[in-house]
């Protein structure tokens, strides 16, 4: 896979099936990995390889939304194996993940997070010029899956088109050779040890789409 390259593969299978680590699709070679600070440089070159923040991301596609699996390795542990949703005396600051969309059609983009107790938010980037709509519905569906044992949080995401066709003026939902603007971020650990994440490095205060990567909708493999 070319290093700035996500394929995301087509299924006919939607909803709760899909938040499931073991599931086959998940399984297959398609990932990428986000493994630089926001705004450039390696963790690994500057932390050594006992790193621990590494972070996976793999994507499906349906006729009515995409799909996001995100596999969050941490060294603390923040919130219960429950995962109830809230923050408790005594956890960490909370993770977060967060998928960046620009589809092709669109000079806007779109920023969807997650956080590691299920908390979710979305904006909608319109450009230009660059006015954030913070009011904007996602209506994106999550699941967070924390194991304490293997030290990784996991967080699958399902995107809907129908907010993004709506909000960015598109006349057309994603079809097998599209290529949407992506970029992949993640914020790990706490305090000090707080770190800022990016699959594309980038400057947040004045983003530069053409730095995102790419995201290419393909048939099922």
């Amino acid at each position: 896979m070319p290093e700035n390259t996500l394929f995301t593969y087509k299924t006919e299978e939607d909803g709760a099936a899909l938040y499931n680590p073991d599931h086959f699709l998940w399984k297959q070679d398609h990932k990428t990995t986000v493994d630089r600070f926001l705004t450039g440089g390696s963790p690994i070159a500057e932390k050594g390889h006992g790193w621990t923040n590494l972070t996976q991301v793999s994507s499906l596609w349906n006729r009515s939304a995409l799909y996001f699996y995100f596999e969050c390795w941490y060294s603390c542990a923040f919130q219960s194996e429950a995962g109830d949703g809230k923050d408790s005396p005594g956890t960490l600051e909370a993770e977060m993940a967060a998928v960046l969309l620009r589809p092709e059609e669109s000079e806007d983009y779109f920023e969807i997070m997650v956080d590691s107790y299920g908390r979710q938010s979305a904006v909608h980037v319109v450009q230009p010029p660059q006015v954030i709509d913070q009011e904007w519905e996602a209506a994106a569906d999550s699941r967070i899956l924390n194991s304490t044992a293997e030290k990784i949080w996991r967080a699958f995401l399902r995107l809907p088109y129908e907010p993004m066709t709506c909000a960015g003026r598109l006349t057309r939902q994603p079809d097998v050779g599209d290529a949407w603007r992506l970029n992949l971020q993640r914020v790990a650990g706490s305090g000090t040890d707080r770190e800022f994440l990016s699959w594309r490095p980038y400057n947040p205060d004045k983003p530069d789409l053409s730095v995102f990567g790419h995201l290419v909708f393909l048939e099922a493999r």
